[in-house]
């Protein structure tokens, strides 16, 4: 491998030729750089800040062609007309609610002997007020009958061969969703789960899953075929509860 040294360097830059010399022996006008009429064609233009090429210096930059005035309206094409359009404001349209430790409960008035709202004086002349008592004055004998025989007929409506229920097994019914309410499955069927640990003892033993599906699906308060169609003058939205809601606004009128 050939080494160049300082000596191979020093006779290289001797025989570079001077100016106004050529390195093939041609005149002076064969050089781009004295040529006056020669114009660089995709080069790069190299400005030498030497006094000397003042006059060079200038030359290219009058051979530069001159940019449009207005770029953007020189071209057609990217002319963008914007529309007057008002600025979307996002400030929020309302003050949104700010949420403390301590509630504000609204004022409510007093009750009082003077109300004509509670329950009536049947409670009064209870002498056991107990939970179970209370609940009997309002799901009275009348009231569950009611139930039994409306629950009968909608079963007989249907068309299916069933076990008509009864007043007693009504109650039990009641008392085993009360029961649900305190005590929650994400189904009523994990009652009767074979689960250990979704399984109930009390609630299973009461009725058998497919009894209690049954009453679910059939238990009624008011006749499906006398049921008032919308758009008649007594059209009720709760007609299907309105005697049992009727018959407890009797014993807790309300104000």
């Amino acid at each position: 491998m050939n080494i160049i040294n300082d000596d191979d360097i020093e006779g290289f830059l001797l025989d570079i030729p001077s100016d106004g010399e050529s390195f093939s022996g041609g005149s002076e006008l064969d050089d781009s750089d004295n040529d006056k009429t020669y114009t660089p064609r995709n080069t790069i233009l190299h400005v030498s800040a030497s006094s000397s090429d003042s006059n060079d210096e200038e030359y290219y930059h009058n051979q530069l062609p001159t940019p449009p005035a207005n770029p953007q309206t020189s071209r057609k094409s990217r002319t963008i007309s914007k529309p007057n359009q008002a600025v979307p404001s996002f400030e929020p349209p309302y003050t949104p609610p700010l949420w403390g430790k301590s509630e504000l409960m609204p004022s409510v008035e007093l009750f009082s002997d003077d109300l004509p709202c509670g329950p009536a004086e049947i409670f009064e002349e209870l002498e056991d007020k107990s939970p179970y008592n209370i609940f009997c004055q309002i799901f009275d004998k009348n009231l569950i009958d009611h139930i039994v025989f409306q629950t009968n007929l909608y079963a007989t409506q249907i068309g299916k061969p069933f076990t008509p229920t009864y007043d007693g097994e009504i109650r039990v019914f009641i008392g085993l969703n009360m029961c649900m309410s305190v005590k929650r499955l994400p189904s009523y069927r994990d009652y009767w789960s074979s689960a250990p640990y979704l399984h109930d003892e009390y609630i299973s033993s009461m009725m058998s899953v497919k009894r209690f599906s049954w009453l679910l699906s059939h238990i009624h308060f008011n006749d499906n075929q006398l049921l008032p169609k919308r758009g008649e003058a007594n059209y009720d939205k709760l007609y299907k509860i309105r005697p049992l809601l009727d018959y407890i606004g009797v014993i807790c009128p309300p104000l």
